[in-house]
């Protein structure tokens, strides 16, 4: 089972166009994985770490080495951003199709004018936090499209069907709980080195842009404040016994919905260990369940469930109802750290300490 992964979302139709005339620079997707396999009990974690500050801020081109070749049109106006998704429509069959979305407007009606539509995209120019955070807020995936050499476009996406996992439905093999027990998981920790190595792993298939960035960014310093709109957003870090990070993943929180937006791993084991582990967390908080975006074999394998458009949208607006304010992703000082002691815990609450499905 693979690790949580990126959309592809490469635009299709003509070439990608600059609109500054300067050539992309290629992506360095060489990953740096200096992880080894710890074989130690599961509560005797090794106190020797290893030589990375996994918990430091970032700088802008540390998340990505073409950082500063892609234009940022946010805060500049809503005629630029007109004149911008004009060049678009003109430019490309696919952005002409789309709805666009200006930087004042709101989400609740742009949702009502495109929850029947067959398209799944809108796009805008400006990734303004609270743009983001209020489209995420009516089921949007707040994700973007790179439309030319230079410039990637912000494309709330409101899929036909998303993957739903409810916490009863989740398999973890045998195997993977006993691979585990090597493993610990911390919550907010890393975020930026999260984002860092989804870029890395996940390449050009990786919709983590700059101004994308800055704008998880934004949020996630606000977490402690209950977010933007009551949207908060998370890392989730899986560490070995050594005291490396060797997966996670990073997402948002709305109500009493978990949605994953990307993950990485850099061990081999270590992404299936997160996908069992985060359910387990996420039950423990109290969350209603979990959004796994888009859905794919892997995440069904897991237990998610593909779920209609209308579906997913009705059980989103009810935990809102349930949770006026959003439930908050913490691990309690009286839970386990560790993965398969997390797992455990969540399958004896879930079949009253019966026979675990495994």
């Amino acid at each position: 089972m693979a690790t949580l992964s990126a959309e592809n979302t490469k635009t299709k139709g003509k070439k990608k166009t600059n609109i500054t005339n300067s050539k992309k620079k290629k992506h360095n997707n060489n990953n740096n994985n200096g992880t080894k396999k710890n074989n130690s009990d599961d509560n005797k974690y090794n106190n020797k770490k290893p030589n990375v500050d996994y918990k430091r801020k970032l700088t802008p081109l540390e998340f990505r080495e073409d950082y500063a070749d892609y234009q940022d049109f946010t805060g500049q106006g809503v005629q630029i951003e007109l004149q911008v998704a004009m060049w678009l429509k003109k430019s490309n069959s696919f952005w002409k199709r789309l709805r666009f979305i200006k930087s004042t407007d709101v989400a609740e009606k742009v949702f009502e004018q495109v929850k029947d539509m067959e398209e799944e995209f809108t796009f805008s120019i400006s990734y303004e936090p609270k743009l983001l955070a209020d489209f995420a807020r009516y089921g949007f995936l707040p994700m973007c499209i790179q439309c030319a050499a230079d410039l990637a476009a912000f494309t709330p996406k409101l899929h036909r069907n998303r993957s739903l996992l409810d916490f009863k439905d989740l398999y973890v093999s045998k195997n993977t709980r006993k691979k585990s027990k090597n493993f610990y998981v911390t919550i907010d920790e890393c975020f930026d080195f999260c984002i860092q190595q989804c870029c890395k792993q996940h390449g050009d298939h990786c919709w983590f842009y700059p101004a994308l960035i800055q704008s998880y960014r934004h949020i996630f310093d606000r977490n402690d404040q209950g977010g933007l709109l009551g949207v908060t957003m998370h890392s989730i870090e899986v560490w070995s016994n050594d005291g490396s990070v060797v997966a996670g993943e990073v997402g948002y929180a709305i109500a009493g919905v978990y949605t994953s937006l990307s993950g990485f791993k850099l061990l081999k084991s270590a992404g299936t260990i997160q996908l069992s582990v985060v359910p387990a967390i996420l039950k423990s908080c109290g969350f209603d369940f979990w959004d796994l975006g888009m859905h794919m074999k892997y995440k069904e394998k897991l237990g998610a469930k593909k779920t209609p458009r209308k579906e997913f949208v009705n059980r989103l607006f009810e935990s809102k109802e349930k949770h006026p304010v959003s439930v908050p992703l913490t691990l309690s000082p009286s839970l386990p750290r560790n993965c398969k002691q997390l797992v455990d815990l969540h399958f004896n609450i879930n079949n009253n300490n019966s026979k675990k499905k495994c």
